[in-house]
């Protein structure tokens, strides 16, 4: 038998809901007081010290085994924003004609303002595209670099970011 990852959020609630019954029983008798009874999950059953550390355990974990995969994520990330990168070129020709971009042939649409179709037929809106692949390479190198949660990429801005010149060699590393 495999055990609940989640066995003391179910053992909270259940707690809670006793106790919620119990104290609307104080307050109003007549309709909750039959439904009261004292609760079978003692208060120690809840605690959370052994659950957040083997939570914080699978979160090290999975970050340790992802460690590997970082670099060519990033690679990929960098890759998808070159190939993407079009922009210039598609505004270079007039619509209708073919350009080549990222080692591919795309025709112009003659309507799109950034738009244009690849071999396939495929429509490609190049302005949102590239803007995309900006922003995800973006994140990764932020995240990368930083070390920071995705919780904490999101909450920064350029009033959080703070430079420390390294003493050995003057390297500046942002910091958090």
């Amino acid at each position: 038998m495999v055990e609940r990852a989640d066995q003391a959020m179910v053992l909270m609630s259940v707690r809670a809901l006793h106790l919620d019954i119990a104290r609307w029983a104080a307050e109003e008798p007549a309709r909750w007081g039959p439904w009261a009874a004292p609760c079978p999950i003692k208060e120690a059953e809840t605690l959370n010290g052994k659950r957040t550390k083997r939570i914080k355990a699978r979160m090290d974990q999975r970050t340790r085994e992802r460690l590997r995969a970082l670099d060519t994520f990033a690679r990929a990330a960098l890759d998808h924003r070159h190939r993407l990168a079009c922009l210039e070129a598609l505004r270079a020709v007039p619509r209708g004609a073919a350009f080549t971009g990222a080692g591919a042939i795309f025709v112009r649409t003659k309507h799109g303002a950034d738009s244009a179709r690849d071999a396939a037929g495929k429509l490609i809106h190049f302005d949102l595209a590239e803007h995309r692949a900006f922003w995800a390479w973006a994140a990764v190198e932020f995240l990368r670099h930083t070390g920071a949660r995705i919780e904490e990429m999101l909450e920064a801005s350029h009033y959080a970011l703070f430079q420390y010149r390294l003493p050995t060699n003057g390297e500046i590393v942002p910091l958090l």
